[in-house]
Formats: C-alpha cells, structure tokens, sequence
C-alpha cells in the first residue's frame, strides 16, 4: 500500500492575520529552539487550533520582520508545486513504512511530479539527511521522505527561515538599490535615505547573517539547511548584499571626507573674509584717528594764534 503523503502550502502573509487566540507552537512538547539564539530570541511561532495553521514571525521588530503561514492542504489530482518564489513555497511528506519492500526511489519520483511534475530530479536536488531520510529541494518547493513525522515539523519550520531570510536580504537589497538610484537623479535629501538603508543592511550582517543558522545539535536539520541555502542561493545573495554595503561604505567615508574638506576650506574662507574686513576696519579706524589728530592740532593751532593777536593788541 503507497504512503499517503503530507502536504504543507507556505506564504507570506501580515503579522496582524496571526489570530489572537493562538497558541504556541509545538513539536512534540517542545517549541521551536533549533535555531540559533539570535534567531529563536527573535521569532515568535503560533498554532492556530481553529484551522491547524502555522504562523512564524522572524526578526520580530526589526526593519527586516517578516511573517509566513504553513497550511497543510490536499492538493488536486495531478497539481504541481506552482509557486512565487519568494514569497510562497510547497513541501511533501512521505513517510517510511520500515517494510523492506519500501521503495525509496519510487517515493522520489512522487516528489519528482509534486515539485516539477515530470519523473526526474536534478542530482543536486537531493541529500541524504540521516539514514534512510531523503530531503528533496527543487524548483522552490520541497519534499522529505522519513520515518521521522516531527522531523518534517522542524524542517517547514526551517524553510520558513530560509524564505524569511531571502527576503530580508532581497527587500535591503532593493532598498539599496533604490536608494542609489534616486541620488543619481535627485541628490536632494537622498543622503540621509543611504545612510539609512546602509545601518538596516550593516544591522542585518551583525545581528542574524550565519551561513547556517541551526544549533550544532541538530544535524540533520544543518544539513537541510545547506540544502536550502544552496537551492535558494542564499549565500550568494548574501555576498551580493555584503559588496554592495562594502562599496556603499566607502562611499560614504569618502562622502565625509568631501564635506569635510569643503567645511574646512569654507571655514578658511570666513576666517580669510574676516580678517579682511577686520584690517579693513583697522585701516578705517586709524584714518579716524589721523583725521582727528590733524582737526585737534589745527584747533589747538588756531587758539594759538587768537592769543597771540590778543597779547599784540595790548
């Protein structure tokens, strides 16, 4: 008898849509902590009991907050993971059945025709994860094969990661990009906008980038993550991402040191028209004074004179 998969739909979706009235998300007991500190300190999980969804927020209050609702749905007969990458992904779950007629191969290509609809899977696609646990990455979808059910938990939950991750560096990089561009065109105001992008993409670097972001004692999940990562060209992104704020640094430090320059020849120039106008003044106030001088000795000189004539008179 064929296992019947599991199916799980994920997309973004606002943070205001994760009901209230949800509770924690679990897998068997236990929330969601196989993730680095900086990520499980910063994401908060849900389970909404009314519908069965899962809601996960990432980088919660941060300019790169992002949330993705994971619905377990029954696709049609013969529906194919069309999806909107980034912003929209698909898994499968077959599980083993620990009989030794399980065909793993025949398994594959059900996740062949649910991720691509055709019977072949692209080599790179699929790792081995533990033993006898297959993970498919391909085409923007997903698919694992296990006798471990809560496994296939962690790993939508991890795909929601990846997919938050992409899209905080995706959405930085085309703040940045915009920003740049609006400089050229307008260079009113457009500095304070790159400094601004600049601190979000240096804030993202220092404070979430790992290039796996999974607790070491989780194995099997870092390498599904690899998975992700390498199918997503998250790295690649990422270094994309990290030039850009390489080269933006420096044009920014340059940008200083112009202003920097133009302050200090325009303070040369103040001090130059200053003291200018102070000689001015100098030349103006001594003229004063000589004029002064000269009225002074032409009045003492005349009452000279009256007295004199007065003296003769007598």
């Amino acid at each position: 008898m064929e296992p019947q998969p599991f199916y799980v739909r994920i997309a973004k979706c606002e943070t205001a849509q994760i009901p209230q009235n949800s509770e924690e998300f679990q897998i068997n007991g236990a929330g969601v902590t196989f993730f680095s500190d900086a990520i499980t300190h910063s994401s908060l999980f849900r389970h909404d009991l009314e519908s069965d969804d899962i809601f996960a927020t990432f980088f919660e209050g941060t300019p790169f907050e992002s949330s993705w609702r994971a619905t377990f749905y029954e696709p049609a007969k013969g529906e194919t993971a069309r999806i909107n990458p980034p912003q929209s992904s698909k898994g499968v779950f077959i599980r083993t059945s620990g009989h030794a007629d399980f065909d793993i191969e025949k398994q594959m290509l059900r996740v062949a025709q649910f991720t691509r609809g055709s019977n072949t899977l692209p080599r790179a696609s699929v790792r081995e994860t533990a033993p006898n646990s297959i993970f498919i990455s391909d085409n923007g979808a997903f698919g694992y094969i296990s006798g471990n059910a809560d496994q296939f938990l962690r790993i939508f939950a991890t795909q929601m990661l990846a997919m938050a991750y992409l899209d905080a560096i995706s959405s930085t990089l085309h703040a940045l990009r915009q920003a740049v561009i609006q400089h050229r065109t307008d260079d009113n105001g457009t500095h304070d906008a790159i400094r601004l992008v600049h601190e979000r993409g240096l804030l993202f670097n220092a404070g979430f980038h790992q290039r796996n972001p999974i607790k070491a004692e989780n194995p099997e999940l870092q390498h599904v993550w690899e998975s992700l990562s390498q199918h997503l060209h998250l790295e690649a992104q990422h270094s994309e991402l990290s030039a850009h704020l390489s080269a933006l640094t420096e044009w920014l430090r340059a940008d200083e040191m112009r202003k920097d320059d133009a302050g200090r020849e325009e303070q040369i120039r103040r001090e130059k028209k200053m003291q200018a106008e102070q000689q001015a003044l100098d030349a103006r106030r001594e003229a004063e004074q000589k004029r002064n001088t000269y009225v002074s000795f032409g009045f003492l000189g005349l009452i000279s004179i009256l007295l004199i004539a007065l003296v003769l008179a007598r």
